[in-house]
């Protein structure tokens, strides 16, 4: 079995999704979370299922949900959540190395 480990800036994306969608209602947000959390499981099982992103770094691959981008890599039996990424912010240029 494939496990998700999300690296500190999805932590820090997955905060920031939380707070902005509490702000009209917590339960909503708690659900949101949930869902994006149920979808990484779903790519630790069918990693492939992502776009291949060379434009952003070796090895990265992006899947949409919603307004948000998961961008993660494949190590063997994990799978590394680098980033959740709105939409609003434009295109993911920072490094995903950070």
């Amino acid at each position: 079995m494939t496990r998700v480990l999300y690296q500190a800036a999805a932590k820090n994306d997955l905060i920031e999704v939380w707070l902005q969608i509490a702000n009209d209602s917590i339960e909503r947000a708690d659900e949101y979370i949930s869902k994006l959390q149920e979808i990484c499981e779903l790519i630790a099982v069918q990693p492939a299922m992502g776009v291949a992103r060379p434009d952003i770094a070796d090895g990265v691959r992006s899947f949409p949900v919603d307004h948000y981008t998961i961008f993660y890599e494949q190590h063997r039996r994990t799978i590394s959540v680098l980033r959740v990424w709105h939409a609003a912010r434009g295109p993911l240029t920072l490094s995903v190395d950070s």
